[in-house]
């Protein structure tokens, strides 16, 4: 005689999909509403030299050109910062969207370009007391 075998549903299967479900919940709540505080200042570096800093306070809108052929548009209206143009051929900075909250920030490869979002003005110059690397 065959017996047929029945899978049953145990009480900590229960619980451990329960566990699962509001695990992956509470994860995608952080993921997409991270919270970050408002930024002040956009900075722009090229080659990771600092080149720009504007506030996002003051709408405008600046051309960069890191060579004669290519150039990338940043705009900021209402506190928020965007690639707006660029002379790329992906153009993914342009679609990224907007910035506008502390360590955000848009990067166009091909131009070596890094927007980022601080909630403090550096004044062009970079933090001396901070090592550059470490070494034995």
């Amino acid at each position: 005689m065959q017996r047929s075998k029945k899978l049953t549903v145990q009480r900590a299967d229960v619980f451990l999909i329960l566990f699962l479900l509001l695990s992956g919940i509470v994860l995608c709540c952080f993921c997409f509403f991270p919270a970050g505080s408002p930024g002040k200042y956009l900075e722009v570096r090229q080659n990771g030299a600092l080149i720009l800093t504007l506030p996002l306070e003051k709408n405008t809108s600046r051309t960069i050109s890191p060579t004669p052929k290519e150039y990338n548009t940043i705009t900021i209206e209402n506190g928020k910062a965007v690639m707006s143009d660029a002379s790329c051929k992906d153009k993914t900075c342009v679609h990224s969207g907007s910035i506008s909250k502390t360590g955000e920030s848009i990067v166009c490869l091909p131009h070596r370009i890094v927007l980022s979002i601080s909630g403090e003005q550096s004044g062009g110059q970079e933090n001396q007391t901070a090592p550059d690397a470490v070494t034995r």
